[in-house]
């Protein structure tokens, strides 16, 4: 038996329409090293303003809902890496993450995420690309209106362009 409820209940059609999203920002990031530890943190300001329609339009990036009128936005994150040089060029390095995002003026934008990081970089080239690097993260949810408790994962493979 299928029941048709009326909204905000039943289904609804996506809604889009097209608009023009404006982000200004200052980033500022802090490294530094001792023996085989490296430690990073970034914290980055955002000023975010869109045109489009609604109240509200989604960043994806940012994973989150922003005003269309204009929002702040300030996200960090801080790793600490153990470093090892490995036989034949390139490093592995792996540790603790965290990272957090807040949105002023609105605590249904708050995450804030702990996890752990490996990367490997490579030094040369392999497979064609120039000093490739592969890490993996994974990550639980503090602190996330809709995500909280959970665990996460992401993977990215990166490369230099240009003449080596």
């Amino acid at each position: 038996m299928v029941v048709d409820l009326p909204a905000p209940f039943g289904p609804r059609k996506p809604v889009t329409s097209p608009g023009r999203t404006v982000k200004l920002f200052v980033a500022e990031t802090v490294q530094l090293r001792a023996g085989h530890f490296a430690a990073r943190s970034t914290l980055t300001l955002e000023r975010w303003s869109s045109s489009a329609a609604g109240p509200f339009f989604y960043e994806p990036t940012r994973d989150t809902l922003l005003a269309v009128g204009g929002d702040n936005l300030a996200a960090g994150s801080t790793a600490i890496l153990y470093v090892k040089s490995l036989a034949g060029g390139g490093q592995f390095m792996c540790g603790p993450t965290r990272s957090m995002t807040r949105v002023r003026g609105n605590q249904l934008n708050q995450v804030q995420k702990l996890g752990v990081v490996a990367v490997r970089q490579m030094s040369g080239n392999h497979f064609g690309l120039i000093r490739p690097n592969v890490s993996a993260q994974a990550f639980r949810y503090l602190d996330d209106p809709s995500k909280q408790g959970q665990w996460g994962a992401a993977m990215a493979v990166g490369f230099s362009i240009g003449k080596r």
